[in-house]
């Protein structure tokens, strides 16, 4: 009997998972956008194929390539979070140094005064 040796100078090509086959999804390759420009890593994503193919004719509306598309949204994301941290971190250091109102931090009225009680 012969041995099943692979060859080395082939890669080895894994397969989709049963599971992934049976609830019909998509495997797509994503190239992210890294610090240096020019670097890119691949990632994968399992979507279900009618978004898939849906996702196809947006990007294809919108003259992009599916990867183009979610680079730009994930980029958005990633955008929109870096100005929300930047806002939250202005709130909080404007409430360790409180505004003067004048009043040399005393209540010149009582709770009474306020409600017409």
């Amino acid at each position: 009997m012969f041995a099943c040796v692979p060859d080395p100078r082939r890669p080895l090509v894994p397969r989709p998972s049963r599971r992934l086959r049976r609830n019909r999804a998509t495997l797509i390759h994503v190239k992210h956008v890294t610090a240096d420009r020019d670097a890119k890593q691949n990632i994968t994503l399992a979507l279900p194929r009618e978004v898939l193919q849906r996702v196809k004719v947006i990007a294809a509306e919108k003259g992009s390539s599916v990867s183009g598309l979610l680079t730009r949204a994930l980029a958005d994301i990633v955008s929109r979070d870096e100005s929300y941290r930047a806002a939250q971190q202005r709130a909080l250091a404007a409430m360790e140094r409180p505004r003067k109102l004048g009043t040399g931090g005393k209540a010149s009225w009582t709770r009474e005064e306020l409600h017409d009680r």
